[in-house]
């Protein structure tokens, strides 16, 4: 029997893409749970095809018993391979503008979301050359711009971007392959659940002279900013980014990269190839609707000077691209 080990099997994608393999009745499956309960449950709950380990991926001492487990396991039944690890741990906390959050917010969402991904890959990279099977990572929107109040978090994903890519190449001479599963916004995957109330305990450490600077105004109008993103750019159907997984595990042509979400699709794409002076000003602009956070200290130009600062794009030039390419487009369509 062919083995998949995934990560992050708790809650949200992770939990979903368990459910569908076993369902699926195809393949056996290693479900890394951070939680004991989550691991009591399968038991009760799975088919004797899934196995629950607990796993904690920021630990090398957690990520090596579970591939001591998982070898065992495979090692026991004669003819078993793993046939594809998905990386889908992950962790986002404490948003906030960069002065203001902690180092420590830096450190966990590496050690998680990076390390974590870096540690679990190395440790069954053997027997995912063996069967020259996939790894599967999850990265995100956040790893392909950076996002205002995310910085920890695109940091992150920026790396399991970088990861991914490099580790594609070394194992191209392995006949084994590497997948990169980049969702957007789906707000209904518990990731997002304490975005807003983490940005509260992220403003009440502030000492007086930080909250004097921004002030109460900056706080509420980022706050709603948080809350506006995910309504407007969330994803409401979760079962998208686990049948994105599955596609990368079962097919016999599967993609580099899954754009899993309208806003990943179809909105972030193009936004991070546009000149800065654009996409900066996108990021930072008020729609109408919301005021955009601004520092109460912040001189009221500052915006305007920071940007005429900058050595000017070929911006002219772009949009004259752009306008041609849908003239063409139109004129040949007629």
């Amino acid at each position: 029997m062919e083995y998949i080990y995934v990560t992050g099997c708790d809650t949200g994608f992770g939990s979903i893409l368990v459910n569908m393999l076993d369902e699926q009745g195809k393949y056996g499956v290693f479900a890394g749970c951070y939680m004991s309960e989550t691991v009591e449950k399968l038991k009760n709950t799975a088919s004797d095809r899934v196995v629950g380990i607990q796993l904690d991926v920021s630990k090398q001492e957690s990520v090596d018993a579970c591939a001591r487990t998982i070898k065992d396991h495979l090692a026991e039944r004669p003819n078993s391979t793993l046939r594809a690890v998905v990386n889908n741990a992950g962790l986002l906390i404490a948003p906030g503008p960069i002065e203001l959050v902690d180092t420590d917010v830096y450190h966990r969402l590496f050690n998680v979301n990076v390390m974590g991904t870096v540690m679990v890959t190395k440790s069954v990279l053997a027997l995912i050359r063996d069967s020259q099977g996939r790894v599967i990572n999850v990265a995100s929107i956040a790893g392909r711009i950076a996002l205002p109040g995310q910085a920890a978090y695109c940091i992150s994903k920026y790396g399991v971007e970088a990861f991914s890519d490099a580790l594609r190449t070394d194992l191209l001479q392995w006949g084994a392959t590497v997948h990169i599963i980049e969702p957007g916004v789906f707000n209904k995957t518990g990731l997002y659940g304490s975005f807003q109330t983490g940005w509260d305990a992220v403003w009440e450490k502030q000492p007086d002279e930080i909250k004097r600077d921004y002030g109460q105004e900056f706080y509420e109008n980022y706050r709603r900013m948080l809350g506006k993103a995910l309504m407007d750019l969330g994803n409401t159907n979760s079962e998208l980014v686990p049948e994105a997984m599955m596609d990368a595990i079962c097919s016999d042509s599967p993609q580099h990269r899954y754009r899993v979400g309208f806003d990943s699709k179809y909105i972030v794409g193009p936004l991070a190839s546009l000149p800065e002076s654009i996409r900066d000003t996108v990021l930072t602009t008020n729609d109408g609707k919301a005021k955009a956070p601004r520092a109460a200290a912040a001189p009221r130009n500052g915006k305007k000077m920071a940007m005429a600062r900058y050595k000017g794009s070929n911006l002219k030039w772009y949009l004259a691209v752009i306008i041609a390419v849908i003239l063409y487009r139109r004129f040949r369509s007629a």
